[in-house]
């Protein structure tokens, strides 16, 4: 079976900024609109740069690499929108599961389209920005519908933390193992990866409905 090349790294720095800005977009933000501005498009050049330079390191270096990125995510939350250090680190596991869906699911298109089409054809560019405009509209859709915009937090708990936290590493993990065993990137895994991501993006949904309206009965009884 045809190996396939793996997601190129500045479609995933572009896919988890996309994760965390429609976070920063929907949440309370901590300064004016300039300023957004300007900490998002340093932090995509940023990622941009980072993912890129750490593209070929040896394996052991992998997972630090990655704790790294999942690193810059949680600080551009936390920097960029006003909510306490828990609801950001809730919303980092979300943003971080989103992103590895989203981008595993624009590779997936791509390998069936073009398995042999680099991600810099224009055809390709086309398609990450129509699969990525798709995913990201749609969450941000849905959580400004049920959220509303500008919402300062969630309430999250250190319980809530450590359990979105864990189903993000059990569904990266778990995506990642196909290709960790077998050393070459197949259909079978992308198939693999995009359905375990999507899950757990189904399951973060779930524990968010669940945390919005524990909040929503809290202010109520105030």
């Amino acid at each position: 079976m045809m190996a396939l090349p793996d997601i190129p790294r500045l479609y995933t720095a572009l896919a988890e900024w996309l994760a965390c800005m429609v976070y920063v977009l929907a949440l309370r933000p901590r300064f004016g609109r300039g300023a957004t501005i300007l900490i998002g498009a340093g932090w995509l050049l940023g990622m941009g740069v980072f993912l890129q330079l750490t593209g070929h390191v040896p394996i052991v270096w992998w997972i630090p690499c990655m704790t790294a990125a999942v690193a810059a995510m949680y600080l551009l939350l936390l920097l960029a929108c006003e909510i306490p250090a828990l609801d950001a680190g809730y919303y980092c596991a979300r943003a971080f599961i989103l992103a590895e869906f989203a981008a595993s699911l624009e590779w997936q298109i791509h390998c069936l389209l073009w398995p042999s089409r680099s991600g810099s054809h224009p055809a390709a560019l086309l398609l990450m920005a129509v699969v990525y405009a798709a995913v990201y509209g749609f969450v941000f859709w849905f959580d400004i519908r049920r959220m509303g915009r500008g919402i300062g937090s969630i309430g999250a708990s250190g319980r809530s933390l450590v359990s979105a936290v864990v189903m993000a590493i059990t569904a990266f993990a778990v995506s990642n193992l196909s290709f960790a065993q077998s050393g070459s990137n197949t259909m079978s895994v992308f198939y693999i990866r995009t359905l375990v991501d999507f899950a757990g993006v189904l399951i973060l949904s779930i524990q968010q409905e669940q945390l919005l309206l524990k909040c929503s009965n809290s202010l109520r009884k105030r």
